[in-house]
């Protein structure tokens, strides 16, 4: 008998002394059926069930808590590769935006039909506005998707992240020329209340932000990879809600409030056009020309 075991003396049929050898380990488990049990009140004979149940809670956690820190890792990964990224300045190109962008609302504002408000083109959607809008928004798709073909040359395996943007921007340009929210909007008042909201449309436009916040949390160990793109992509979601904000609590709507909310929609798409070109020059200043300099030499 091994040092550590444990022998039972049992009598037989016979009243015949049996010895019967435990390991230690097997006399441990023994003892701890009852707890097991006890703590998940049942009655059953054998112990599997609950003791498989805590081992699979064990690894559920353990699996969360394994996502959060390859998060994390590709976090600072991110912040590593974004400070060794120096980029030529876009301080030019951001200024030239929003000049253009103010004085095509200036324009928007004087160049109006005979016997129209000022706000013509911000309240219709077949206005000057709705079309910049919708071209900046395109852009911004067109950009993304520039950015997903240059990073799968180079083999990146954060394309996917782009592809999805360029798609994501492709239906926000749509729904601009083709007002799918304000459709669905109409739809949904015929069967259902809006509750506290003003309208439906406003709500899809609420979830249309969430969805973006999600997504972009999702996204953001590549998005921070690229210097601009993430400032330029907050810029343009507080743009947004301050979009959201005007068009959910002005009731009825004025001539001041449209054009505020038009124009802060617009300022909106610009930063997200700006913000996916910085995303374009990143990849190609680091896997054309980066990539490309040794062979040079």
């Amino acid at each position: 008998m091994r040092a550590g075991d444990v022998r039972h003396i049992e009598l037989d049929g016979d009243g015949e002394s049996r010895g019967k050898t435990e390991s230690a380990e097997q006399c441990a488990v023994c003892q701890l059926k009852p707890k097991l049990h006890y703590g998940r009140g049942d009655n059953q004979a054998d112990p599997a069930p609950p003791a498989l149940w805590v081992f699979s809670q064990r690894k559920h956690n353990s699996s969360r808590r394994d996502m959060f820190d390859s998060y994390c890792k590709r976090l600072r990964e991110a912040a590593v590769e974004r400070r060794a990224t120096h980029l030529p300045r876009l301080r030019f190109i951001v200024v030239a935006a929003i000049g253009c962008t103010l004085a095509y609302i200036m324009v928007a504002m004087v160049i109006i039909p005979q016997d129209g408000t000022r706000d013509y083109h911000f309240i219709y959607e077949h206005g000057a506005i709705t079309a910049l809008s919708a071209l900046f928004l395109t852009a911004a798709s067109a950009f993304s998707l520039a950015t997903m073909v240059t990073l799968t040359r180079a083999k990146d395996p954060h394309k996917w992240v782009w592809l999805i943007l360029a798609a994501g921007f492709a239906f926000l340009s749509l729904d601009e020329l083709l007002r799918f929210h304000e459709r669905a909007g109409r739809l949904l008042e015929t069967t259902e209340s809006s509750g506290m909201f003003r309208s439906w449309n406003d709500i899809i436009v609420i979830l249309y932000g969430l969805f973006a916040l999600l997504m972009l949390g999702v996204m953001l160990p590549a998005l921070m990879r690229s210097p601009k793109v993430l400032e330029m992509f907050v810029v343009g979601f507080a743009f947004y809600a301050i979009h959201t904000l005007i068009d959910s609590t002005n009731e009825p709507p004025t001539v001041v409030s449209v054009i505020l909310e038009e124009s802060a929609k617009l300022f909106c798409g610009a930063f997200l056009a700006i913000g996916t070109f910085a995303g374009l020059i990143g990849a190609i200043w680091k896997h054309l020309i980066v990539n490309a300099a040794p062979n040079d030499e």
